[in-house]
């Protein structure tokens, strides 16, 4: 029935080491989120527009200072009709991947060679901050408390370039 497979899919997500917190809009409550990593990794998820129709310039540092935090996973958000998934940045300018890109799984008996040719470019496909969507979600993992603290240190930190987030 309907109800114990729900019941069978909490189960499970009970079970998982990590932990996914989504916040709503840029709420970010520390002593919540040290209660989760007493117990599992934390994934914090932050939805955010950032602009109307484009992203405002008074968050461009805030952009590429979250990227370039230690317990980021970057950000997943693109261009008008565009899905990417930016990882890091320099300057102004976001390195992404495009996850529409698929990749066959490598065989356990491939070469060292060919794992680089396969997982490696020389090609870095990158967009200005200001092209970017406004819409967008950044991603961050904690395995502890100490790093619970330093992210929403650091967060605060950023947040004073532009108040984007609530942590408290």
């Amino acid at each position: 029935s309907l109800s114990l497979l729900c019941r069978n899919i909490c189960n499970s997500l009970n079970d998982s080491p990590i932990w996914v917190y989504s916040s709503n809009d840029g709420m970010i409550a520390t002593s919540h989120l040290v209660k989760i990593v007493e117990r599992r990794t934390l994934l914090l998820l932050l939805p955010l527009r950032l602009g109307l129709q484009e992203v405002n310039s008074l968050y461009f540092d805030f952009i590429t200072g979250a990227l370039q935090l230690p317990s980021s996973v970057g950000i997943v958000g693109g261009t008008p009709g565009r899905s990417l998934y930016f990882v890091g940045c320099q300057e102004e300018e976001l390195l992404f991947l495009d996850p529409h890109i698929l990749r066959p799984t490598p065989f356990a008996a491939a070469s060292a060679p060919d794992l680089v040719a396969e997982f490696h470019t020389d090609r870095v496909l990158s967009i200005p901050v200001k092209e970017m969507d406004p819409s967008m979600m950044f991603g961050f993992v904690c395995a502890n408390r100490e790093e619970v603290i330093k992210l929403t240190d650091q967060l605060t930190a950023l947040n004073n370039l532009a108040s984007i987030l609530n942590i408290q």
